[in-house]
């Protein structure tokens, strides 16, 4: 298995406002390390229920994401939010 693509406007809508916030959070804990990322153009990883998990600067390779499925509790990604 492997971690999976979603359209994020697919989840319910009070679940993408939580994912926002969460990832504005993300961003300002360390806005000088993370000052690259943002809502719009952002690799977001989910876990099986649609929660933010964690954001990155560009996609993963499908080996690393076979690792991201086996090793965490991340299932998939999506580019913004």
């Amino acid at each position: 298995m492997t971690v999976q693509r979603i359209d994020p406007r697919r989840l319910p809508s009070e679940v993408r406002r939580v994912n926002r916030d969460l990832l504005a959070q993300f961003i300002g804990a360390y806005a000088y390390g993370r000052r690259h990322l943002s809502p719009r153009k952002s690799i977001v990883l989910y876990n099986r229920e649609g929660h933010f998990r964690n954001a990155l600067n560009e996609r993963l390779n499908e080996r690393t994401l076979r690792k991201l499925y086996d090793l965490t509790p991340v299932r998939y990604w999506s580019k913004g939010i």
